[in-house]
């Protein structure tokens, strides 16, 4: 006689919840923009995604020169060239508060490159210019540290203090002042030596961001974020062109629509003479040489495009086109 069968015990079958594949799984992936940084930490609000129509970059600072300055506790001055040619062995700031954030063992002189071409940054003996000579505070130890540039080496020791100079009070004005030894420099476009200083030396990461009121459709209690290197961009192109990138080409033709002549023209002097301080001076941040290096590119190629519509005629409004590429 067959024994009865009798079916083993088995725990009882629990389905796994569905879940879609990890291939296929949506991936919000940011987009790219200066070393990605500056969409990551610049951007207004908190959006799921990036977009050219939804990211607002803003300037960190209403004014660099200012920003720059008030980091020593001074204010920065301008002096006329002597008709021979010399500069002061000193400089004589205002002090505007107690609570630097580096003490100025230095002033110095920002002078314009005997020639265009010239890329050293010191001289025998300064050209003669009718236009004012921006002085600017500096510790020369920081500025040893970030740039490649050699500026201390070239004054006689005795005029290099082993202390940084202690601030008093003007006799004539009443006002406390701080007299420093000062350097030339010598740079290839002199107005945009502060905001090249102000990131070189990396003071927009210690200096609080200018408090402006909040943009439209951006809560007001939003914390605005900390800028980064890549925040040098702002000052370089607008809004709209940033957000195309790395599309060069679209970031020249955003840049090329959103200005006229004169605009065009007075952002490339700008950026071009800022990239030219840049190879000049050799900040050690890269990103900032990248940053200055893609807005001059863009800034040429959407000058390049302007000229091409120029000289070729059109016809019924169509558009020359352009090539963007590196100059």
């Amino acid at each position: 006689m067959l024994a009865a069968f009798v079916r083993p015990h088995s725990p009882d079958f629990t389905p796994r919840p569905l879940r879609p594949p990890p291939w296929t799984a949506p991936v919000a992936r940011p987009r790219p923009s200066f070393g990605t940084e500056l969409l990551q930490q610049n951007v207004t609000g908190t959006p799921s995604t990036y977009s050219a129509s939804s990211m607002v970059l803003t300037q960190p600072f209403h004014d660099p020169l200012e920003t720059f300055c008030s980091a020593f506790g001074v204010a920065g001055t301008s002096i006329q060239v002597a008709t021979n040619g010399t500069i002061p062995p000193t400089a004589t700031l205002q002090v505007l508060h107690d609570a630097p954030v580096y003490l100025a063992t230095h002033a110095l002189i920002i002078l314009p490159s005997p020639n265009a071409d010239h890329s050293s940054t010191t001289e025998a003996s300064p050209p003669v210019s009718p236009t004012p000579i921006l002085i600017l505070p500096i510790n020369a130890e920081l500025f040893g540290a970030k740039f490649s540039a050699q500026i201390v080496q070239f004054l006689p020791q005795s005029t290099t203090p082993t202390l940084p100079p202690l601030p008093y009070r003007d006799p004539a004005t009443r006002r406390r002042v701080l007299t420093l030894p000062a350097i030339p420099l010598y740079a290839p476009h002199p107005p945009s030596i502060p905001l090249l200083l102000l990131f070189g030396l990396g003071l927009h990461t210690v200096i609080p961001r200018d408090q402006s009121p909040p943009s439209p459709g951006r809560p007001p209690s939003l914390p605005r974020p900390p800028p980064t290197s890549g925040s040098i961009s702002t000052y370089l192109l607008p809004n709209a062109a940033l957000g195309e990138f790395p599309a060069a080409q679209e970031m020249a033709r955003v840049l090329l629509r959103e200005s006229d002549d004169a605009d065009l023209a007075a952002r490339g002097g700008f950026n071009h003479g800022l990239w030219r301080n840049v190879l000049a001076l050799g900040p050690h941040d890269a990103r900032i040489a990248n940053a200055v290096r893609v807005a001059w590119n863009v800034t040429a190629d959407a000058r390049r495009t302007r000229a091409g519509q120029r000289a070729r005629p059109r016809r019924g409004g169509e558009e020359a086109p352009g090539i963007v590429g590196s100059p």
